[in-house]
């Protein structure tokens, strides 16, 4: 594993002298406005990474070069520094719309304009759309500079969006210790604008063919995955009522991606908590939480167990 990433100043003076706009920096603070980072990070990336690429790797920034990990990881704290907001230089990964940004102050109203905007895509596309109201539940990619001036990786999730992935995972296992299986999948011919994929007008997709075989047992894998995905969602979906009345609550572990690089996983219990998150003064607010006495996730992983046993049972298995 990678030690992480930490900022230096002669970097930062050096990098901030080669951009176009200079901003107004302290040693390892950036004290520019919200305004100018927000320029960084939706108009003018090109200038930020150049200049970052010309410091930290004597050359000009190239989005096709294979860069290693640790560069990577480099590239990404310097940029995080002047494009993110807040005393944390906080990033949502898929953020897009600049004024999702800037209307936002807390993980709260992120979430309510992300929701907002998910139901009007929907009802555009559907006449017969009925709009949800809105119900806390998240999950970003985000990064951040932590108290000691490191690049920090992490996933923001509500908890029952927590809890579905361990389940699926969970599931995932529980399904190929029974009914050993392999998918395979072969490219059919390259076609444009296929009709139902997010596809960019004029872009290629690749159609592709999937196998699955499970030694005879094709029928009962899928209705045992259709259970599953069934019973996973009655799970979760139970589980977040359950949680609307809770006391807030953040519950932080740390775990490896496929890179085996270290990131964490704040998992956010509920809406009361979600409005005490301040995007700007990220650290310092989710921090101030005591963690769960209780891991409630293993109530329901046992449910899910039991349930799974039984449906076992009505398929002969």
């Amino acid at each position: 594993m990678l030690p992480p990433i930490k900022l230096s100043e002669k970097h930062l003076q050096s990098i901030n002298e080669k951009l176009t706009k200079p901003v107004k920096i302290n040693g390892l603070l950036n004290e520019s406005d919200e305004n100018t980072r927000l320029y960084y990070l939706f108009e003018d990336r090109q200038d930020l990474d150049n200049a970052i690429s010309l410091v930290l790797f004597n050359k000009p920034y190239d989005a096709d070069d294979e860069l290693s990990n640790e560069h990577v990881n480099a590239l990404n704290t310097y940029k995080l520094f002047f494009q993110g907001i807040g005393d944390n230089h906080f990033f949502f990964n898929e953020s897009t719309l600049i004024e999702d940004i800037r209307k936002s102050k807390t993980l709260n109203d992120y979430c309510q304009r992300d929701h907002a905007y998910q139901e009007k895509c929907f009802a555009q596309h559907s006449d017969n759309y009925n709009k949800r109201p809105y119900a806390f539940s998240c999950d970003y990619w985000i990064r951040y500079i932590n108290k000691n001036h490191e690049l920090v990786y992490g996933t923001l999730r509500s908890a029952d969006i927590d809890l579905y992935w361990l389940l699926e995972d969970h599931a995932r296992a529980l399904v190929e210790q029974v009914i050993p299986h392999s998918i395979d999948m072969t490219e059919l011919d390259t076609v444009t604008d296929v009709e139902g994929l997010e596809n960019t007008k004029g872009e290629e997709a690749t159609e592709m063919n999937i196998t699955v075989n499970a030694h005879g047992k094709e029928q009962q894998l899928a209705e045992l995955e259709s259970f599953c995905r069934e019973s996973i969602k009655q799970l979760t979906e139970q589980y977040h009522q359950q949680l609307i009345t809770e006391p807030a609550s953040i519950s932080i572990r740390l775990e490896n991606d496929n890179r085996d690089e270290r990131y964490f996983i704040l998992v956010v219990n509920n809406e009361h908590a979600a409005i005490q998150i301040e995007l700007r003064k990220f650290e310092s607010s989710f921090t101030k939480f005591d963690a769960p006495q209780v891991n409630i996730h293993k109530q329901y992983m046992h449910s899910f167990s039991a349930m799974f046993k039984e449906k076992l049972k009505s398929l002969n298995i």
